[in-house]
């Protein structure tokens, strides 16, 4: 996922074998240098931040859940933990003024062309 103002590229990092952690690490896309990572929930698969560029949202498919990441602070965001259903594999978010919705699809959804 990249940064409305394209200065960030957030990259998922999926489970190791060796740490057994999940990140997101940041990346400047203009010197390409990496930041710290960013610890999240096991198998992150998906990755969006908000028009507004405030917060990056991260499916992490084998924790079940979704989980807001402050962009400025690169921590956690307030928000918290959201659990989903299993197998959530996919989101989009769709913004206007002040409201927001997001399409999910997991393993069992089929997607119609």
């Amino acid at each position: 996922a990249v940064t409305p103002d394209s200065q960030t590229v957030f990259v998922a990092d999926q489970s190791s074998s060796v740490a057994k952690t999940s990140n997101v690490t940041p990346i400047s896309a203009s010197s390409g240098t990496a930041g710290t990572p960013i610890p999240v929930g096991k198998n992150p698969s998906a990755l969006a931040v908000t028009p507004d560029g405030a917060t990056l949202w991260v499916v992490c498919n084998g924790a079940d859940s979704i989980e807001p990441i402050d962009v400025k602070t690169l921590k956690a965001s307030a928000v918290g933990v959201i659990p989903v259903a299993d197998g959530l594999y996919a989101m989009a978010l769709f913004t206007k003024a002040h409201s927001a919705a997001a399409a999910l699809l997991s393993s069992g959804s089929k997607a119609h062309g």
